[in-house]
């Protein structure tokens, strides 16, 4: 069973010189919830997300029990599993030994049930070892447009079948994600691809982030 953090304090990160309207904006950082898995779970969700957020920032340390060394994380939101309104990509380099691997590589998913992202570790690899996430959910009030997500990446022990099978080596990468809707996000809801819990150890904070200042304010 997971356990659930409460709200923590805000903080804030600044871009450019200083707090003028000709500099980029200044956001703060507030945690909306944090797990910290104490037993497998099936599913994570985050709720009661505040429309008056800009954009959400997601940090994750998973792992599976998925039958692979790497897994996915399927990500929905306001409840939506229909495949059709999901489309995401990826893009990775993988090492090996401190060298690029030939084998790296762009994939892309069509129709899946959420925004699909690499990097979690899977119950055939080293013990202990958990992926490392970012996700960035932008914009996600405004009626104007589809709801987009861009994450990073690393995972050591990458799981293709033709490299990086050994402890030590590692790949890092990008994905990026829509979800074909207008409505502003009030929940999110995490999953593995292949697995069907994350495991305990895994960790997943929320955090929303509002805008002040920069240009033309």
């Amino acid at each position: 069973m997971p356990l659930l953090a409460s709200r923590g304090a805000a903080a804030v990160r600044a871009f450019g010189r200083g707090g003028g309207a000709s500099f980029p904006p200044t956001e703060t950082f507030a945690l909306i919830q944090t797990f910290n898995l104490t037993g497998n779970s099936s599913v994570v969700s985050f709720s009661d997300i505040n429309a008056n957020y800009t954009n959400l920032y997601l940090a994750a340390n998973a792992r599976t029990d998925g039958s692979t060394k790497i897994d996915f994380i399927n990500i929905t939101m306001n409840g939506d599993s229909t495949t059709s309104n999901y489309t995401s990509g990826f893009c990775s380099a993988a090492i090996e030994n401190g060298q690029p691997v030939t084998a790296n590589g762009y994939a892309r998913f069509s129709s899946n049930p959420g925004i699909r992202v690499p990097g979690v570790h899977g119950a055939q690899s080293t013990a202990n070892f958990y992926g490392a996430i970012e996700v960035d959910f932008i914009n996600i009030s405004n009626a104007s447009n589809y709801k987009t997500a861009i994450a990073r990446v690393a995972q050591i022990e990458f799981g293709a079948n033709t490299c990086c099978q050994n402890a030590g080596h590692g790949h890092t990468g990008v994905s990026s994600g829509q979800w074909r809707s207008a409505a502003a996000i009030s929940s999110i809801s995490l999953r593995p691809a292949v697995g069907s819990n994350f495991v305990s150890g895994s960790t997943f904070s929320l955090y929303g982030i509002t805008r002040s200042g920069g240009f033309g304010s």
